[in-house]
């Protein structure tokens, strides 16, 4: 983990994460990942999983 960005609502977070990806797309060694609560706990750490 080189970073983690917390937020207080689920909006800001889409949002910063929209604006971030750009700049991670240029980075060959470094991924990002969206994590919001209120969401199925499985499906969360598959997607984690498959990026």
């Amino acid at each position: 983990v080189m970073g983690v960005i917390i937020s207080s609502t689920r909006e800001l977070s889409s949002q910063i994460y929209n604006v971030v990806q750009p700049f991670i797309a240029t980075l060959s060694k470094i991924t990002s990942a969206l994590l919001v609560g209120g969401v199925d706990v499985k499906a969360a750490v598959k997607k984690i999983e498959e990026e």
